[in-house]
């Protein structure tokens, strides 16, 4: 007879939690994202059994940050795949998961191990995800976790009191650049109220199903308007792209009036909006980045178009360019010399505020400090280096003057159109390739959804 597969040993060093294990995650935590914020906490029992079940598939980052941000110990199920590395693999056995093979016999032992750990008070996470398409079968992410807790609750006569909290996570954009990780828990459904009467597979597939529901309850997912704005701009970017492609082939008369998006691609995204939503606004954001990207262009290529003829020169263009290499030295010196006069015009002080309203006046004054201030270099230049040498500088505060003027023009108005010409093309480049990139998820989401939903149904075209 074959020998029962061993259950995972609970580490005793892990059941309050080490405070350094804590730590060295939030730090591992702060190099992917900016900080981990949880919502409705208080819906979390301090003590007392508790089956977290996170959305999602297994990923440790996740699973550390739920670890993290609570303040009771938490045990994880993770396959080992989601655990590579040195550091990931330390900081589970530090924090208590309960890592498993992809072998059978594995993945039995870390569910007795989960199971004992509900069976002692403790809080175990496992991943479930709702199935992607609407389908009749239950998910088996879904099954799995209904019956870790239903083994749990039989465990005892007199019941567990084990309640099941669904988890969200979403990535949230903050002002500063990054993202926030925003975890959510759901109210929890106590496993008893699904297993009072009936025998137990009819429990277990009523407690499958309650939960693969809670799971679509996603309360990340986008509004119906917001959806609709969705699919309005993506089909705007695909009649761009059929557009672009079509322009490319000679004598293609084609137009894209008429085309709108199909029905298999309306559908995936409104049910990636019910199971996924994570995935939908991710795709959102990239949409959001290439119209963005598309705005920066246009505007680029509306204020080249704006400035005249003169950009299509070349031969002006190489002026312009030799211009500013050449003269960058010449304009550092006159910006030198000039420092004194700019830094009491610029610098808040006496000067701004006696700056008069009358143009004229205004003019006059600043011809006085600039005159002052050539005084007062030329005074210091005669003292330090003979009256032969100021003479050679007064010479040449003037003229510097002047060209640092004309220079500060050429980068404004020459050189940095010349610039903005010049990337039109990388632009146009890089605006392909992020639409491309775009639609390439797109379609990879559709065709999970074609798969999920109906294997045997043909993949359809987007447009």
């Amino acid at each position: 007879m074959a020998t029962p597969p061993q259950p995972i040993a609970l580490p005793e060093s892990t059941s309050g939690g080490p405070w350094l294990a804590r730590a060295l995650g939030r730090i591992w935590l702060r190099g992917t994202c900016c900080k981990v914020r949880l919502l409705q906490a208080e819906a979390l029992p301090a003590a007392g059994p508790a089956m977290l079940v996170l959305d999602g598939k297994p990923d440790f980052a996740r699973a550390l940050a739920l670890v993290t941000a609570l303040q009771r110990p938490v045990r994880c199920l993770l396959p080992e795949e989601a655990c590579r590395g040195f550091w990931p693999q330390q900081l589970a056995a530090r924090l208590g998961m309960i890592l498993h093979g992809p072998e059978a016999p594995d993945r039995y032992s870390a569910l007795v191990a989960a199971r004992e750990a509900l069976q002692q008070g403790e809080a175990v996470a496992v991943f479930a995800e709702a199935a992607a398409a609407r389908v009749e079968s239950i998910a088996p992410s879904c099954l799995s976790a209904a019956r870790l807790a239903v083994e749990a609750e039989a465990s005892r006569t007199d019941g567990l009191g084990l309640s099941i909290f669904p988890i969200f996570f979403q990535a949230a954009s903050v002002p500063a650049g990054g993202a926030d990780l925003l975890i959510y828990a759901a109210p929890p459904q106590r496993v008893s109220e699904l297993l009072a009467g009936g025998d137990a597979e009819a429990s277990l597939r009523a407690l499958a199903g309650e939960l693969e529901n809670r799971l679509s309850d996603h309360p990340f997912r986008l509004e119906e308007r917001d959806v609709q704005f969705f699919l309005h701009d993506l089909e705007a970017i695909l009649r761009a792209d059929l557009e672009a492609d079509w322009a490319a082939r000679p004598n293609w008369k084609q137009k894209t009036e008429g085309f709108e998006l199909s029905r298999l691609l309306i559908e995936c995204v409104e049910q990636l909006n019910v199971f996924n939503p994570p995935r939908l606004i991710a795709l959102r954001i990239e949409l959001e980045d290439y119209r963005e990207q598309l705005r920066r262009g246009s505007l680029a290529q509306a204020e080249v178009e704006a400035a005249g003829d003169w950009w299509r020169s070349p031969v002006r263009r190489a002026w312009y360019w030799l211009e500013s290499v050449a003269g960058f030295f010449l304009a550092l010196y006159g910006l030198l010399n000039h420092l004194l006069p700019v830094g009491l015009f610029v610098w808040p002080g006496p000067l701004r505020k006696m700056n008069p309203k009358d143009p004229g006046q205004a003019w006059l004054l600043r011809a006085l400090v600039v005159l002052g201030c050539y005084a007062a270099e030329v005074a210091f230049c005669a003292h330090e280096w003979g009256r032969a040498a100021a003479g050679y500088y007064t010479l040449t505060l003037p003229p510097s003057g002047l060209f640092l003027w004309r220079y500060q023009w050429l980068m404004k108005a020459r050189m940095r159109l010349v610039y903005l010409a010049g990337r039109l093309p990388h632009r146009a480049e890089q605006l392909r390739h992020s639409r491309k990139a775009l639609l390439a998820q797109l379609n990879r989401v559709r065709d999970e959804y074609a798969e999920a939903s109906q294997p045997a149904r043909p993949t359809e075209s987007h447009v």
